[in-house]
């Protein structure tokens, strides 16, 4: 069973990423090996209820971005 996190391109950068909170939304970086840095943003209950099942350990598809991408939640900052 795999997971799947929808997710947005995002292009508020630094202080301005208090408008993607206040909209019911997170900021996030999606990096790898193989990829690109992408900032994104994420619906936050949306994440908050993946993250509950799927925890550190779990590989996550992030729908959105053009093609699924492969992911593993690697930190969480509150």
């Amino acid at each position: 069973m795999t997971l799947t996190l929808t997710v947005s391109e995002r292009t508020a950068r630094g202080k301005k990423n208090k408008n993607v909170r206040t909209g019911g939304e997170m900021p996030a970086i999606v990096y790898g090996p193989k990829t690109e840095p992408h900032a994104i943003s994420i619906r936050q209950n949306d994440f908050e209820k993946i993250f509950r099942e799927a925890g550190e350990s779990t590989v996550i598809a992030l729908a959105g971005l053009g093609k699924d991408i492969d992911v593993i939640i690697h930190d969480v900052d509150y």
